[in-house]
């Protein structure tokens, strides 16, 4: 029912905040202490959200039929989705390969994105795989140990039991789990 983004900076001057369903237009919440921009919309079919600068909604209007029109266009999925992955990522698969040091294995992944801050690692399970033998080793945890502008990050596992330093290893979730990367904080 509520979905919540969190500007990096305030505007600074009075905005307002609007969502528009099937039933119209409505004002969505924007709190300038905590730069957070809040829709609830509980059982609506969402179509578009807008922070705007000044006192007036300008997201849409109604036609001559009384049907709601967005005054701006829909904006690419794509660019949308990039934009967003500058908060988030999912990570699914094979993560990436790294080498043992004997007691952590760091791995350098290339993001498809910038990530606006370096990020909180959340998941639930995850693998690594040693070698071309592919024995599995649990991870006990994963931590982002370099982050080199917006779109390298590497990843420090450590291990259940210690793989021999200078071992080729894969990262997977496991459980078809995934690996959240947060960059909102």
């Amino acid at each position: 029912g509520t979905m919540v983004q969190i500007l990096e900076t305030d505007p600074g001057q009075e905005v307002t905040a609007s969502y528009l369903t099937d039933d119209g237009v409505f004002p969505a919440e924007y709190d300038s202490e905590t730069r957070t921009f809040a829709i609830t919309a509980e059982g609506a079919l969402l179509h578009a959200a807008k922070l705007e600068l000044g006192a007036v909604q300008t997201l849409a209007h109604q036609d001559e039929d009384g049907n709601w029109v967005l005054n701006d266009p829909t904006p690419n999925k794509a660019l949308e989705l990039a934009k967003c992955q500058r908060y988030q990522l999912l990570i699914s698969g094979n993560i990436g390969l790294g080498i043992s040091n004997g007691s952590e294995v760091y791995m350098p992944i290339l993001l498809p994105v910038s990530l606006r801050a370096k990020p909180a690692i959340k998941y639930e399970a995850v693998v690594l795989y040693r070698g071309i033998a592919g024995e599995r080793i649990a991870v006990n945890g994963i931590s982002a140990s370099e982050f080199t502008n917006g779109y390298v990050l590497t990843l420090r596992f450590i291990p259940e039991t210690k793989i021999p330093a200078q071992q080729p290893c894969y990262a997977f979730p496991a459980n078809s789990t995934i690996i959240i990367l947060d960059a909102n904080l």
